[in-house]
């Protein structure tokens, strides 16, 4: 029987399963997407193989890679035994290495409201994906914007997206103004966990504005039967009769749902009705699985409101980081975010060698196993974290405009934190520098960079309440 060692751990695999899905099945948390040798997220090490028994499958990796022993665990699967590592440190976390994109072109475009574009691409391979996913969507000076799937992979059909457009979204206002049928464009692979999984035999799905994009696609992948699911509601929550676009006569979603026997659907124009809705839903559905979509704000109203009516959030889904646009900085000086001066003494330090991706990995792998600071990251893509705070590290240290999200008042507008929990944070980031040798000047700049955000993050109550 195929054996792997891991972590100090003996690992007994079933006949003809992958190394990836053998270790899933047993509780080992790893980083994966496509599980198609595509994205390369879930590259890990190898220490001791015989190469008689198996063939390492190593996709696209580069040489130097699969020289030290780098493969990908999704397309492997052994006939005797091996011993694996983590990733060479950092290389993982690495947005720049984690994300691959394939070329895809336009072959439909169409307004679905005032603001919000329904958009078609044909990719140029297979990409594999679950509804309610998103990718990044590539503009052509290479600056890129997440976006939810409004399709489900059993209907076969191009990617869709519902792109809404916002006056100062770089990528927005180029996809909706300028981007035409029969241009190509690059997109990233599929990536996020709000997904239909085994054992939720009903949802309940709230969208709000364009929020409805995924929640479009776990729609279709009911209907047709596509996963586990087998029934629920759809909650659509808008500004006014025009943004209710999923019952409009050219893309009547809300018809297919109510003329099925395994869903219904429901629209308000507004959100006064929001929380008599919920109450109704919870009523109706008690053991239902909540899916949330839609703006920060709207998310997580929702979110408190069901966890007074006692729904655990266990059986909620959604993603906080993912939610708000992420929007290019301005090329105006005077409108980009109050950052502090860089140091280019500091800079030069970590940009060696890829130091701030191995400092960033580590950090953040204390924290995910932290129990006070854990919490913070439920149901919230552990990666994707990570990808974002390296991008934002390197804006501040270098003061290349590389970053384009929030500063931390606004990306972190819904986390709650004390001093005093930003006290505990700071002294484990401050060891985690120490561990990694950075002399002491440096360690003390990067502190002050820490405390200069402190004004941010430190909140009693998420914003927008």
């Amino acid at each position: 029987m195929p054996e792997v060692c891991y972590q100090g751990r003996i690992f007994q695999l079933r006949e003809d399963e992958t190394i990836l899905a053998g270790l899933l099945r047993q509780g080992v948390e790893l980083e994966y997407s496509c599980r198609a040798g595509v994205c390369n997220a879930c590259i890990i090490r190898a220490t001791a193989f015989d190469p008689d028994l198996e063939r390492l499958k190593t996709g696209t990796l580069a040489p130097n890679l699969v020289a030290s022993g780098h493969f990908l665990p999704c397309k492997t699967r052994l006939k005797g035994s091996i011993e694996l590592l983590d990733p060479a440190p950092g290389l993982a976390d690495n947005p720049v290495y984690a994300r691959t994109t394939v070329t895809g072109r336009v072959v439909g475009k169409r307004w679905l409201t005032d603001d919000i574009v329904q958009l078609h691409v044909q990719p140029s391979v297979d990409v594999i994906y679950k509804a309610g996913q998103f990718v990044w969507l590539y503009h052509s000076d290479g600056q890129a914007r997440p976006y939810s799937l409004a399709c489900s992979p059993q209907r076969r059909q191009p990617l869709e997206f519902h792109i809404r457009r916002h006056d100062q979204g770089h990528v927005s206002r180029w996809i909706t103004d300028e981007l035409t049928a029969g241009t190509d464009i690059a997109l990233s692979l599929a990536d996020g966990d709000c997904c239909l999984e085994d054992g939720m035999n009903t949802v309940v799905m709230v969208a709000f504005g364009a929020g409805l994009a995924p929640m479009a696609g776990i729609s279709q992948q009911i209907l047709d039967g596509g996963e586990a699911a087998v029934g629920g509601h759809l909650l659509h929550v808008a500004h006014g009769k025009n943004g209710l676009y999923g019952e409009s006569d050219s893309w009547d979603l809300a018809g297919e749902i109510q003329a099925s026997a395994s869903m219904q659907y429901t629209g308000l124009e507004s959100r006064s009705e929001l929380f008599t809705s919920l109450a109704s839903l919870n009523s109706r559905y008690c053991d239902a699985y909540w899916f949330l979509c839609g703006s920060p704000d709207a998310v997580y109203q929702s979110r408190d409101e069901l966890l007074r009516l006692g729904i655990p959030e266990g059986r909620m889904r959604f993603d906080p980081f993912e939610s708000q646009p992420l929007v290019a900085l301005p090329e105006n000086d005077e409108c980009q975010p109050d950052y502090p001066d860089p140091q280019p003494e500091l800079w030069a330090w970590l940009n060696e060698d890829n130091r701030l991706a191995t400092i960033v990995a580590d950090f953040y792998l204390q924290i995910f196993a932290d129990p006070i600071l854990s919490p913070y990251f439920e149901n919230i893509s552990r990666r994707r974290s990570r990808e974002k705070v390296f991008s934002f590290y390197q804006r501040v240290f270098s003061g290349e405009p590389s970053f384009f999200g929030d500063r931390p008042d606004h990306a972190h507008h819904w986390m709650v934190h004390s001093d005093d929990i930003f006290d505990y944070q700071l002294l484990l980031m401050e060891q985690t520098l120490k561990n990694h040798e950075m002399p002491g000047l440096l360690i003390t700049i990067w502190m002050s960079y820490e405390e200069y955000f402190r004004r941010d993050i430190i909140k009693t109550r998420p914003e927008g309440y």
